[in-house]
């Protein structure tokens, strides 16, 4: 798998994204006491599991925010632009930017690493509908699986695969909900709308224009964003137990590299043709 690749997170968790092309990968990590809130950004080395640098952390670093949406303004104010976790994210190498969506808030952001200084722009708030009762998303509807596709969309999933969001990254700004992902009739009954088995983990993209969904369960499915259809490819083995697949990036030999919000256990890599996971020593 070529081009632009990068990751998404779990039902919770942590998120990753990555571009072969420069090697860079950036990881949205909770804190080294080990504290269950995604909100902090730092740029990893995937070979050896470690920090190259902090870009933002949540309780700390001092920001610049601003929005592209003038239709709404939040009726509740965040501490912080990773709100209270993040699970998707999306490395846009074309115009160095870390999109990414908070878990608790129907809407996409992004971090210009362009700048020296944390600088986030809102590209759109409310994408789906706020709940009937509460003002949280909804587990159901939150956005756990994100990539920059070879088409130059972003493309962002809810956890229920029933949303399925493309957005522009150029200069004009477009959001849109291209609808339900439908099972592909191969699938035998192993469907992407399951709670189970299929919600929460990653997505990558390949130079060709179809997503690759890893689920936190380690289901794996490609899409065709034209007609929606997500095919089952198999299940990743070789993870140890209690390993959930939350974040996904692809190295420069085409290996997929999986991590785990739930366990720490390091890192493993597979081969998209045989789906056997290795553990990488770090």
């Amino acid at each position: 798998m070529k081009g632009k690749f990068l990751l998404t997170a779990s039902l919770v968790s942590l998120s990753l994204c990555s571009a072969a092309q420069t090697a860079r990968t950036y990881a949205i990590t909770g804190k080294s006491n080990n504290n269950f809130l995604w909100a902090d950004i730092k740029q990893i080395d995937i070979t050896t599991g470690k920090v190259v640098n902090t870009l933002f952390e949540s309780d700390k670093t001092t920001f610049k925010s601003r929005s592209l949406d003038m239709t709404a303004a939040k009726s509740t104010e965040v501490h912080n632009p990773t709100g209270f976790g993040v699970a998707a994210c999306a490395l846009d190498v074309r115009n160095n930017r870390l999109y990414f969506a908070p878990m608790h808030f129907s809407e996409i952001s992004f971090l210009d690493l362009n700048q020296t200084e944390a600088n986030f722009t809102t590209v759109k708030n409310h994408i789906l509908p706020p709940p009937a009762t509460g003002f949280y998303t909804a587990e159901e509807d939150q956005f756990t699986r994100m990539v920059i596709a070879a088409d130059g969309y972003g493309y962002a999933l809810t956890n229920d695969a029933n949303h399925l969001i493309r957005f522009s990254t150029g200069r004009k700004t477009t959001v849109e909900d291209l609808g339900s992902l439908a099972d592909a009739e191969s699938n035998n009954g192993i469907s992407i709308h399951n709670k189970c088995t299929s919600w929460g983990g990653d997505m990558l993209a390949d130079a060709f224009g179809k997503l690759v969904v890893i689920s936190a369960n380690h289901n794996i499915y490609t899409i065709d964003p034209a007609s929606r259809v997500a095919t089952f490819k198999g299940t990743i083995t070789g993870l140890t137990p209690n390993y959930t697949t939350n974040g996904a990036v692809v190295d420069n030999d085409g290996n997929i590299i999986v991590s785990s919000a739930n366990v720490f256990d390091g890192l493993y890599k597979f081969n998209f043709k045989d789906l056997k996971a290795v553990k990488i020593p770090s």
